[in-house]
C-alpha cells in the first residue's frame, strides 16, 4: 500500500472550523454516527501502487456524499491521477515523480479545479486534538479529511491502535473519515474500510478538515441533517483565492 502525504502546510487564511459550531444551537450529537453503510464498496483509485493518497481520499469523499444523497458517483482512476499529476509533478511515464503531495495543496486543486469535474466549495481547518468537533463535523458534513504521521507499527493491521511508535516512521498518509462511535474512527483506504482508535487519531494526527461541498449540502447549501452553513459559505467566498 502507498503512502503520500507530505508536512502540512499552514496558511493563516484557512478558516477554523470551531468558530462556525455553537454547541448552543446545534441539535445533540449522536454517540456514533456512520456514512459508510449506503458506499456498495470503496473504491481503491490506484492508491496501492501510487502516492495519490491526497486526491484519492477527496474522491473518497465524492463517493461518500453522492452515496448518501442516492446516486454514487466513482470517480475515474484518470481524474484522480489527473489531479495528483497536477499538483505534484507526477508523471506515468517516470516513477521518480512519484513523491506525494500536501492535502492543503491538493484541497485547493479541489476548490478551484475539481476531481473528476466534481468541486468544493471550499475547506475548513480542525483542531485535530478536538475530538468532539472532530465528530461534529463528521455527523454535520458526512465526514472529515485527515493527515495520518503513520508509524510502522500500523503497517498490515486492520485496526491502528498501537501508540507506540513514533510518528512519521513509516510515513504520511491522507484519509476520509466518514463515521464513529466512541471507540472507533472509521478509515476508507486502499479499497477496504480501516479502522483506528480515538487514542491512535490523537497521536498521530496532524491536520483534520470539513469540506463544504454541493454534493453534500445541496444547491440550497443546507445537509441533510438540516445545518444551515449560508455563514460559512460566505466566509469562504472572502478567502478564495
Amino acid at each position: 500500500m502507498k503512502l503520500g502525504k507530505l508536512p502540512k502546510v499552514d496558511d493563516a487564511r484557512n478558516l477554523r472550523m470551531a468558530n462556525y459550531l455553537d454547541g448552543r444551537r446545534l441539535s445533540k450529537l449522536p454517540l456514533s454516527k456512520s456514512w459508510s453503510p449506503a458506499v456498495h464498496r470503496w473504491a481503491l483509485f490506484e492508491n496501492d501502487s501510487i502516492g495519490c493518497c491526497t486526491c484519492a481520499s477527496a474522491a473518497h469523499a465524492i463517493q461518500s456524499w453522492t452515496a448518501n444523497d442516492g446516486d454514487e458517483v466513482i470517480v475515474p482512476d484518470a481524474a484522480v491521477l489527473e489531479a495528483y499529476s497536477a499538483i505534484s509533478g507526477y508523471d506515468p511515464e517516470n516513477p521518480e515523480t512519484d513523491r506525494g503531495a500536501s492535502i492543503h495543496r491538493a484541497l485547493k486543486h479541489f476548490r478551484t479545479v475539481g476531481i473528476g469535474g466534481r468541486r468544493i466549495l471550499g475547506f475548513a481547518e480542525i483542531d485535530p486534538r478536538d475530538g468532539a468537533t472532530l465528530m461534529r463535523c463528521i455527523h454535520l458534513f458526512g465526514g472529515v479529511l485527515l493527515g495520518v504521521a503513520l508509524p510502522r507499527s500500523a503497517q498490515g493491521q486492520a485496526l491502528w491502535q498501537d501508540t507506540t511508535d513514533r510518528p512519521w516512521s513509516w510515513g504520511g498518509h491522507a484519509v476520509w473519515v466518514p463515521g464513529y462511535d466512541p471507540y472507533i474512527r472509521e478509515v476508507p483506504t486502499w479499497g477496504r474500510l480501516l479502522r483506528m482508535t480515538p487514542e491512535f487519531l490523537e497521536r498521530y494526527c496532524d491536520e483534520a478538515y470539513a469540506l463544504v461541498s454541493h454534493d453534500w449540502t445541496g444547491p440550497d447549501r443546507t445537509a441533510p441533517n438540516g445545518f444551515e452553513l449560508d455563514a460559512l459559505v460566505r466566509d469562504l467566498a472572502l478567502v478564495a483565492s
